[in-house]
């Protein structure tokens, strides 16, 4: 930035210019009044109260020195990228004044209304200027913040029966514990939605020394996404015990990015851990799911699946039987085998680009599909053969002299995870697999779903504990009454519009209404209620679509599931009804989201990059991603994330704490 002598002068050069009545734009002269003009705005001053710099503030200042800098180079000035929209509109009004000076005097007010629109526009903007810097405080320059690099995770904690669930001091949705403080509103007057508490002795616990303070908690509460609507307040120790009562007259859940948690008014409670990490400062956010890897803890896994009740109600898990190690031996001697016509496909590839391009009118084909690409797969696949042969020789010799069912040791079912988990590595000459995921939930399920079916001969050629295990797989899912009610709530809840609701929806849900009545929701039902539940589900969307529409689930599937999430965080005695191996599985894969994580600090998520360069130089206080557990639905791919400056936090300002939304 300009020495303070220099622009010293030219602040009260451009006072002078002003008041001698010269001209206005045309040069850096000629706009100097700028300066002086957007402070005294900012102040809320007239014309003739303008202050003297040495009277000036450091934040007005620096903001002279910007506005200076703009006059005299036109420099946005990148390394503030927070400022950045401010700067470019302010850049945008300079140029219109520079290229078309006003010869006038203001203060006998001989300016056309036109002219005075010019000068009140550039001003208008420089004094934005000055105000942001005057509320934010000076920015610190991009090249001189460092980048987190040491996060914290936040995850799921694993659940068994008999926990004391809702006495955890940390956790997802349910209510706060705000003791005598206020449920905070928006500028609206309407209450936000509590998201996650975070007990502050318990991060300390868990993580050691952070900029965070020691004891305490955080609550955090979202608006509208669009409106950038959040708060977060920073609870006092001891003084909260019980839950907090939720004030009534809160958005609808969609309109704050959330989903509606079936009938239930909050989201489902589930306590959190807190564990610390840290990853290269360069890296984006899906690396650090490297390093979590690293606590060779399972369940910070990667997964590309989501939850649903297929997945976690299928039964028992399949059997390391040594069958998992031939179906992939033999899924690699395929990809072998088809090397000779995969390169062909690949020369076919090419000579058709090569040909399209001789035509007159030939474009380039972008985006992977030129020669060079193609050429390049050709050569990969001749580079990485004798690795992938190697490849093959190590899984080949697990499967030598072994009987295909039965039970490997757990050594070599490690042995065997690793080596698949490799398999990415020769694409072209595998297909590309997301083999980061485990063989138990990839490999294995593949092989399984590749076996005989039971009309076909050579099923019965399977052993009978094979063939036991299949059928176990294949009886259908386990059901519950609060499904039922699901479907009654929303159907009952349908009203008249333009014209009267036919009689046969009337009968129907009057049906339904009777049949749900007075069963506990979380009882299962047995084998004719759960057809009567399928059957009910099918007449919504097949006789009653256009009245049903989106109130019920258009799948069965995803009917079932808001059941089962809803169970997994239910009290003690609903969590014991879920079968013990679909507990397991959740507590071994679904105690982080299912994209990316949720965080404090930390490298943050970047899905359109505005948010981070907005907040450059702030903190991650926390990030929640979309997580189809906790019914964060954020458009289906967002991230919510709440920032604060290094500053703000060392003061404990929680209320200068501001949130972006952002989703893909």
């Amino acid at each position: 930035m300009i020495n303070e002598t220099e622009l010293a002068r030219d602040y009260a050069e451009g006072i002078e210019s002003f008041k001698k009545c010269h001209t206005l734009g045309g040069s850096f002269a000629g706009c100097r009044f700028v300066m002086p003009f957007a402070i005294g705005y900012a102040r809320q001053l007239t014309v003739d109260q303008w202050p003297a710099f040495n009277e000036l503030t450091e934040e007005e200042k620096f903001a002279a020195g910007m506005i200076h800098r703009i006059l005299a180079s036109h420099d946005f000035m990148g390394e503030y990228p927070r400022l950045m929209p401010l700067l470019v509109a302010f850049e945008y009004e300079i140029r219109r004044l520079l290229a078309s000076p006003l010869k006038r005097s203001l203060l006998q007010r001989k300016l056309t209304q036109e002219s005075w629109d010019r000068v009140s526009h550039t001003v208008y903007h420089a004094s934005n200027l000055v105000s942001e810097i005057k509320k934010e405080g000076i920015p610190v320059a991009s090249s001189e913040v460092e980048t987190d690099s040491k996060g914290i995770l936040v995850y799921r904690r694993p659940r068994q029966v008999g926990d004391d669930w809702f006495g955890a001091r940390s956790w997802f949705g349910g209510a706060p514990r705000l003791g005598d403080l206020t449920w905070p509103r928006s500028a609206e007057g309407y209450p936000l939605h509590f998201v996650a508490q975070f007990d502050l002795a318990e991060i300390a616990a868990e993580c050691g020394q952070t900029e965070l303070p020691c004891e305490g908690s955080l609550a955090f509460f979202t608006g509208r996404a669009s409106d950038e609507e959040c708060a977060v307040i920073e609870i006092p120790p001891g003084v909260a015990e019980d839950f907090s009562e939720v004030p009534e007259g809160r958005l609808p859940f969609d309109e704050v990015g959330l989903e509606k948690p079936g009938m239930n008014d909050l989201l489902p409670f589930w306590p959190v851990g807190f564990m610390p990490y840290e990853t290269d400062s360069g890296k984006r956010d899906s690396a650090c799911r490297e390093e979590l890897a690293k606590h060779n803890e399972p369940q910070f896994e990667r997964r590309s699946f989501t939850l649903s009740a297929a997945t976690i109600l299928k039964g028992l898990d399949v059997p390391h039987w040594y069958q998992i190690a031939f179906h992939y031996r033999d899924s690699l001697l395929n990809n072998k085998r088809r090397i000779p016509a995969r390169i062909a496909e690949i020369q076919q590839q090419i000579a058709s680009i090569q040909e399209a391009e001789q035509k007159p009118d030939a474009r380039k084909i972008r985006f992977g599909a030129d020669v060079n690409y193609h050429t390049k797969r050709i050569e990969a696949i001749h580079r990485l053969q004798p690795a992938f042969d190697r490849h093959l020789a190590e899984v080949n010799a697990l499967c030598e002299a072994r009987a295909p069912w039965s039970l490997m040791p757990e050594d070599e079912w490690q042995r065997l995870d690793a080596l698949w988990r490799k398999t990415p590595e020769f694409y072209p000459i595998t297909e590309y697999s997301d083999s980061k995921v485990s063989a138990d939930l990839s490999l294995s399920e593949d092989m399984l779903r590749k076996l005989p079916k039971a009309d076909d001969p050579s099923y019965r050629e399977l052993p009978a504990e094979v063939r036991d295990f299949i059928e176990h797989r294949q009886r259908p899912r386990p059901q519950w009454w609060y499904s039922a009610y699901l479907i009654e709530d929303a159907i009952k809840h349908i009203d008249e519009e333009d014209e009267p609701l036919p009689p046969a929806f009337e009968a129907f849900r009057a049906e339904v209404s009777l049949w749900v009545a007075d069963h506990d929701p979380w009882q299962q039902m047995d084998e004719d209620d759960a057809e009567r539940l399928a059957m009910i589900h099918r007449r919504c969307h097949d006789e009653f679509r256009k009245i049903v529409s989106y109130r019920v689930p258009y799948s069965f599937g995803a009917l079932e599931t808001i059941t089962l999430r809803l169970m997994l965080a239910g009290e003690d005695s609903v969590y014991a009804r879920l079968p013990e191996e679909a507990r397991a599985r959740v507590n071994r894969h679904y105690l982080l989201p299912i994209r990316s994580n949720h965080q404090m600090f930390g490298i943050p998520l970047e899905m359109q990059s505005n948010a981070r360069e907005e907040n450059y130089d702030r903190h991650l206080l926390l990030q929640l991603t979309d997580d189809d557990v906790n019914f964060f639905y954020l458009n289906g791919s967002g991230t919510y994330q709440f920032w604060i400056s290094p500053a703000e936090l060392k003061k404990r300002k929680c209320e200068a704490v501001n949130i972006t939304f952002e989703c893909d």
